[in-house]
């Protein structure tokens, strides 16, 4: 089974801030570190084993302002792609992200550099105009901030016609003007947010992210920060009442252990026992991974209206702010949660996240050096790998009542995932160089692991169960020439499989 990991999604499973100006300023920093690369070691001989999507970011790479190229399974080293969207029709202008299995069988890529994300059918190629286009809505006239989309970069679809879409800026503080929301200001409490949208709307159905507003207890806070890699499935929670009830939901028996009261609000009535949710996943650079359950905190009332920075009227306010129900993990190496947040010791750079088929490893690219390989030259990135462990019965209070033996009156009982750090794919050998878009799919023997390095124009795949300075065991590399070429890949998606 192939699964569509780092800018994917799962259907019915069970289961710092950065600047336009930072961002060009990445995209020229990886572009040196491709010619450092060239003279690396030889490409591994053997063939991909998955049909492939990859974004080329590489500004004129072919076309107004990038590329999106197409490689089947059995191809190898310099082939050329069997596909290659490019032109200046396409709009594709420093692409990143890229998501294939969604609604009507449309590809959508993220374009952060122009703050738009378009879509295509399934196997566009050449000069292709997008069928549809989704870019920054303005609330008002006298307020033309671009957001939410700004500098996006991630896509995943939800299993009907919606997309979330991943935006690393701007900074969000608890004020109520532009001017003074700043990545320096005392009350910063995010940047960036994730948000919903339907295929070919003009402006999104929902937000998350940013600071809850006045009033609103601070346990609401979303913990969004700068989001790169997303991934989407779905699960189910349960409410509990007194935390003893026995529900027909998925999750079992409520039990009162585990129960931690975060809000008391007086608008719950669940309709029914136990509610299917989307969980959306994401990568905060900061350094750790929150996980959101959209339904399940709107029917609990655990989400709030964010600052009226953005947009000014709570009319058309779409923005909420809503803990991550989910779970959440640092993409450290001691599993800490790195400075100013933390103490931990393990320098991280996160960038994007795949999740298995079986929802038990998470693998996320980051670029920062691992222990071993501060010495290196030019070759940089790592590959780590987290185990998944759900825990089914964690509560959450949502309605405190004394006079129950419990102290609860209300809890919804949900799936929290937790990830620990379980080993890295990092060294010479591997050819790792400023990976980011990453994907994993099994083909019965274990998990494949497929990255996207944009310092070296390569695409690497990894054997199932290698870890530390493991080679790759096939090398998509580039052929020469603009078109037909890797040129600072950094998405990466899975063709379903026909």
């Amino acid at each position: 089974m192939i699964n569509q990991g780092g800018n994917g999604h799962a259907h019915e499973r069970p289961c710092g801030k950065l600047s336009r100006s930072g961002w060009r300023s990445l995209a020229s920093g990886v572009a040196a570190l491709a010619l450092v690369a060239s003279a690396g070691p030889a490409l591994a001989g053997g063939t991909i084993h998955a049909d492939v999507l990859v974004t080329n970011s590489a500004l004129g790479s072919g076309g107004l302002g990038g590329q999106l190229l197409g490689y089947s399974a059995g191809q190898k080293n310099a082939e050329k792609p069997t596909t290659t969207l490019s032109g200046g029709n396409n709009f594709l202008i420093g692409p990143s992200g890229v998501a294939i299995d969604l609604p009507l069988g449309l590809e959508g890529v993220t374009s952060g550099l122009a703050n738009i994300v378009t879509f295509y059918q399934l196997g566009a190629n050449g000069n292709t105009s997008p069928i549809g286009l989704l870019s920054n809505p303005k609330f008002t006239p006298a307020f033309p901030v671009t957001f939410p989309l700004n500098l996006d970069t991630g896509i995943a679809a939800q299993a009907d016609d919606r997309v979330w879409i991943t935006s690393l800026s701007p900074p969000i503080c608890a004020v109520t003007s532009i001017a003074g929301c700043t990545t320096t200001s005392a009350d910063l409490c995010g940047s960036g947010s994730i948000s919903r949208w339907t295929v070919g709307a003009t402006t999104p159905d929902l937000v998350i992210g940013g600071c809850p507003a006045n009033g609103i207890p601070a346990a609401l806070d979303s913990q969004v920060f700068a989001p790169i890699g997303i991934f989407v499935d779905s699960t189910e929670v349960v409410f509990c009442a007194d935390a003893t009830q026995v529900t027909g939901g998925s999750q079992g028996a409520c039990a009162s252990s585990l129960q931690s009261q975060v809000v008391s609000p007086t608008n719950f009535s669940p309709s029914s026992a136990s509610i299917p949710t989307n969980r959306v996943w994401i990568v905060n650079s900061l350094g750790y991974v929150s996980i959101y359950l959209p339904e399940a905190a709107d029917a609990a009332g655990l989400f709030a209206l964010t600052n009226t920075a953005f947009p000014p009227s709570p009319a058309t306010n779409v923005f909420f702010s809503e803990p991550p129900l989910g779970g959440f993990f640092a993409t450290t190496t001691d599993n800490l949660l790195p400075p100013p947040l933390g103490a931990s010791t393990d320098t991280t750079s996160p960038k994007y996240i795949a999740v298995d088929a079986s929802e038990t490893t998470a693998y996320i690219t980051d670029l920062a050096l691992g222990a071993r390989r501060k010495a290196t030259k030019g070759e940089f990135g790592r590959i780590k790998e987290f185990a998944l462990m759900t825990v089914p019965e964690f509560q959450t209070c949502i309605e405190a009542n004394p006079s129950v033996p419990s102290g609860c009156l209300i809890a919804i009982q949900n799936p929290l995932v937790t990830g620990s750090f379980s080993t890295s794919i990092e060294g010479r050998g591997t050819q790792l160089n400023a990976p980011q878009g990453i994907v994993t799919f099994n083909l019965g023997t274990g998990d494949f692991v497929m990255v996207a390095n944009t310092g070296s124009n390569t695409v690497t795949e990894y054997a199932p169960g290698v870890s530390g300075n493991a080679r790759p065991d096939a090398v998509l590399s580039s052929p020469g020439g603009k078109v037909h070429t890797l040129d600072l890949p950094v998405g990466l998606s899975l063709t379903p499989v026909p």
